[in-house]
């Protein structure tokens, strides 16, 4: 996520995430450009939820 940081200038306005709170997991929602969402998913999982299993809602 960091990598991204300097190229978004700090606006991340277009990142869309569904969160299910009774099952503690965060999805990158489909509402998120695919550009961004290829970009973010290898490491997404893993730093967000601690999985390495891949969350696009």
């Amino acid at each position: 996520m960091s990598r991204l940081e300097a190229e978004c200038c700090g606006d991340f306005t277009c990142f869309h995430f569904d969160v299910d709170i009774k099952n503690q997991w965060i999805w990158i929602s489909e509402k998120t450009p695919q550009d961004y969402i290829e970009r973010i998913k290898e490491d997404f999982d893993i730093e967000i939820n601690g999985s390495h299993l891949f969350s696009v809602a």
